[in-house]
């Protein structure tokens, strides 16, 4: 996974991203962006669609707000990561 812009002035902004399923959720692990281009937004929202019951999230093993879940959407968003990061999703009882 992963993506890669040309931005204006020949600027390049990339960011990779890999998950993976595990059996107490999920991890996404960001690698640190590449260019020179400073983006103008300053946070990502992660969409996992499929997902049954609660879930609570960690970034770079640090506890985060409980993402939402409904309608078997799980739903959380993080400060955009510069620097190489690691995202983990992790189910509560009732998945």
């Amino acid at each position: 996974m992963g993506t890669a812009w040309r931005m204006p002035e020949r600027a390049i902004y990339g960011s990779e991203y890999t998950g993976v399923v595990t059996d107490a959720g999920m991890e996404i692990h960001f690698d640190a962006r590449e260019g020179r281009f400073q983006p103008w937004w300053h946070q990502v929202a992660v969409r996992v669609m499929h997902w049954s019951g609660g879930a609570q999230a960690f970034l770079d093993g640090k506890r985060i707000a409980d993402p939402v879940t409904r309608s078997g959407i799980l739903r959380v968003t993080i400060d955009d990561p510069s620097a190489e990061s690691r995202l983990s999703l992790k189910t509560k009882s009732g998945r």
